[in-house]
């Protein structure tokens, strides 16, 4: 569900000129460095592999598009590494249910999808740096087209009709430098995309009826160490509500969380969904009339 579209390999003609005479600039003088892995600086997951992962929304704002890196061991797909990085991932029923949550890497990124019977659909990315905000729902006015470079795959042929044709390979190696305009538009979904060490993988946001290509992303910035959330105050803030403020960091995300007990390291539920702080404050308001007895509240950064 992930790949819309004929699957083609997109092919850049570089045209040379030879003139004479010709003075040739110092490369080093003013040039910008190419991008590769060793120029990203925020990387999720652990382990000797290494892929990329480009995000674009083509929504106007500067950057529009970002990139991440992914360590792993073993075996790794599209929807692991965009689920490794991105610091809340939601999945819910064609009707709206929620059905899991699992958190990444990167507070700042989340995602939400759609599970049907065939697989899960990425529904919309968003992106909170705390001074800028972003963000593209699929099906309301286009779709996420996942494309790869790098990796071995055989994919089904169809023709106008939507006949089946035959299969074709793509084989390609994988490589640290930005592949450029080399991006094969996957034929198949992120879930069955393995990742090869050397992997880039990008979802771009098509707005019908435009097919924006993908360009060269900025890579995401390292977030920044967050200090822990603490109680900053407590007050009644309506007959029968509790107003607790913590201290938190724009841009980082939090969960509240209540417990029977101060001390206790396990049994702590959450309370409402995660929220990405929009300042150095945030207010929690909890009721007060609790039919179980007393119950304890705080406040934990997801990473």
């Amino acid at each position: 569900m992930q790949a819309h579209g004929w699957p083609r390999l997109r092919i850049g003609w570089l045209l040379a000129v030879l003139a004479v005479p010709e003075i040739f600039p110092d490369p080093a003088a003013g040039q910008p460095a190419p991008l590769t892995f060793d120029t990203i600086p925020f990387w999720a997951g652990t382990g000797t592999n290494r892929a990329a992962l480009v995000i674009q929304w083509n929504d106007g704002k500067s950057p529009s598009s970002l990139v991440w890196g992914y360590r792993w061991n073993g075996t790794a797909t599209g929807i692991d590494m965009l689920r490794a990085v991105a610091g809340s991932n939601e999945i819910r029923s064609p009707a709206g249910a929620l059905l899991s949550s699992t958190h990444g890497g990167d507070s700042r990124l989340s995602t939400a999808w759609t599970r049907y019977d065939f697989g899960d659909a990425l529904l919309a990315v968003n992106w909170n740096s705390g001074g800028s905000l972003r963000g593209q729902d699929d099906w309301n006015a286009g779709f996420w087209q996942y494309s790869f470079f790098g990796g071995q795959l055989e994919y089904d042929l169809y023709d106008e009709n939507w006949q089946w044709t035959g299969t074709a390979n793509y084989s390609q190696a994988g490589s640290t430098l930005y592949p450029g305009n080399q991006w094969f538009l996957s034929p198949v979904g992120a879930g069955d995309r393995q990742l090869v060490n050397g992997a880039w993988d990008a979802w771009n946001f098509v707005a019908f009826p435009n097919n924006p290509a993908l360009v060269e992303p900025t890579p995401a910035p390292a977030r920044a160490i967050v200090p822990p959330p603490r109680v900053l105050s407590t007050r009644i803030s309506s007959p029968g509500w509790l107003e607790i403020s913590f201290t938190t960091q724009a841009g980082a995300s939090y969960q509240l969380k209540k417990n029977t007990s101060p001390i206790a390291a396990t049994n702590w539920t959450a309370v409402g969904p995660a929220v990405v702080a929009t300042s150095t404050v945030t207010p929690h308001t909890i009721p007060m009339n609790h039919p179980g007895g007393r119950e304890f509240f705080r406040l934990e950064t997801i990473p």
